[in-house]
């Protein structure tokens, strides 16, 4: 199920980028894996899946070190909301040497946690600002007219590679919509606060039931679940 569930999401993907007029295979697929056994992520990963979403500081430590999928060669991305506590937590090995980008940075004082591991480490870490582009009360995220400022005051922690912005949108879908083109107007003008414009591209945003009105309105990344690893349970 998973492999045919890929196949059939993957190319979705590619029709939505030829029907928005995307480059080819310029959006990245997460497949967001929390809840899901070391069996079904190595059953995706042999499907041909190298990026994972995890949710949990614990939960990411302990698939990490699952032998069943510990030698695998995946690209971990945390996704869920993140303590300043347990950022400690993701710069220990085994997590951080397979953690690609931290999705969820929303304050100056998590991304400060994040640089001192990081440059303890003597590698800088990649990462997004969650934008909370629904105004959701009960998501996190800075708000759309706070972005700006929170770049300025992150631009001097050398540590961080601030590579674009994450959103979790409106589960209505002409407010999400809304809430995508919105992230695309922020990420342009994010741009011209960076001596490197070009790295500052990355838009995370989309899921199973909205990934391709994402892709209309500029994401690189969509992370979807259910859509392939089928309803939790």
């Amino acid at each position: 199920m998973i492999k045919d569930n890929l196949s059939s999401i993957k190319n979705r993907i590619r029709d939505a980028e030829f029907r928005f007029g995307r480059h080819q295979e310029e959006v990245q697929l997460i497949a967001v894996s929390k809840t899901k056994s070391a069996a079904e992520i190595s059953e995706a990963f042999t499907s041909g899946q190298f990026h994972f979403g995890e949710n949990y500081v614990q939960e990411l430590q302990k698939k990490s070190q699952d032998p069943n999928i510990a030698s695998l060669n995946l690209c971990w991305h945390f996704i869920g909301h993140l303590q300043s506590n347990k950022v400690k937590a993701l710069f220990e090995t085994p997590i951080y040497s397979k953690l690609h980008t931290i999705h969820t940075v929303d304050r100056e004082s998590l991304a400060k946690e994040i640089n001192k591991y990081a440059l303890r480490n003597h590698k800088p870490m990649k990462i997004l600002i969650e934008v909370n582009s629904s105004r959701e009360t009960t998501k996190s995220g800075v708000l759309p007219e706070d972005l700006l400022g929170l770049l300025k005051s992150l631009k001097q922690y050398d540590g961080l590679e601030i590579e674009g912005l994450m959103t979790i949108a409106s589960p209505e879908i002409e407010s999400a919509r809304s809430n995508f083109k919105m992230m695309h107007d922020l990420l342009l003008r994010g741009k011209a606060l960076f001596n490197e414009p070009h790295k500052f591209a990355r838009l995370s945003m989309g899921m199973s039931n909205d990934f391709e009105d994402a892709i209309q309105f500029g994401s690189t990344e969509v992370r979807l679940g259910t859509a392939i690893f089928g309803e939790r349970v």
